[in-house]
This record gives structure tokens, sequence and C-alpha cells, in this order.
């Protein structure tokens, strides 16, 4: 199975822009650094008014846990919530590829 990185970004930008809650761009061209650039505001602001639903996200999106700890430990404001949005995504691309090899099927198939 070809393994086409376009579309999984594309994918997850999509999911992660569902579990904010934000707009998804009509432009599927829209760049992982865009992605990552619009879920470090909304982390962000989430951090600022909604801090546990936050760490619910980061739960439900299975980002590992030592790696949220060693981000608050060693970063902060802009750094820190772009360094969670780069973590979210990665993860996200990773569950993707996964559902993808064990589904055996395409990425049309696994989007819900």
């Amino acid at each position: 199975m070809e393994d086409n990185k376009e579309e999984i970004e594309h994918l997850a930008g999509i999911s992660l822009r569902q579990e904010f809650g934000l707009s998804t761009p009509n432009d599927l061209n829209n760049s992982l650094n865009a992605l990552i650039a619009t879920l470090s505001k909304a982390i962000a602001h989430l951090l600022q008014s909604q801090p546990e639903r936050l760490f619910q996200i980061l739960y439900r999106l299975d980002v590992n846990e030592s790696i949220v700890k060693k981000t608050f430990q060693e970063k902060a404001g802009e750094e820190l919530c772009s360094t969670l949005a780069q973590k979210m995504v990665e993860r996200q691309i990773q569950r993707i590829r996964i559902r993808q090899k064990y589904s055996g099927k395409s990425s049309e198939d696994s989007h819900h």
C-alpha cells in the first residue's frame, strides 16, 4: 500500500481541527506549519480558559504523557503551545498510518 503523505497530513489536519472545534479551510494544500500555528493559538486559548479541556484532548489523542510533562517543564508561552501542537500533529499522523496499516484500507476508508 502506498503511503500518501499529503493525504495523511490532510486527514490529520481535519481531525485535529474538529477536535478543537475549529473550522476546516477548503484549501487542501494547507501546510502543516499553518495547522501547527492554528492549533498553537487554540492551545494558548484553552490554557487560559479551559486547561482541563486541553488535557482531555491530549489524552484522547493519546499524546505520550511523559512528553507532555516534559514539554510543560521545559517550555513556556508560545513555545509551549507550538511544541504541544507539533506533538499532537505528529501523534495524529502516526495514528492514521497505524489505522491504515492494520485496517488494510485506504485513508479514504478510514476517515470518519
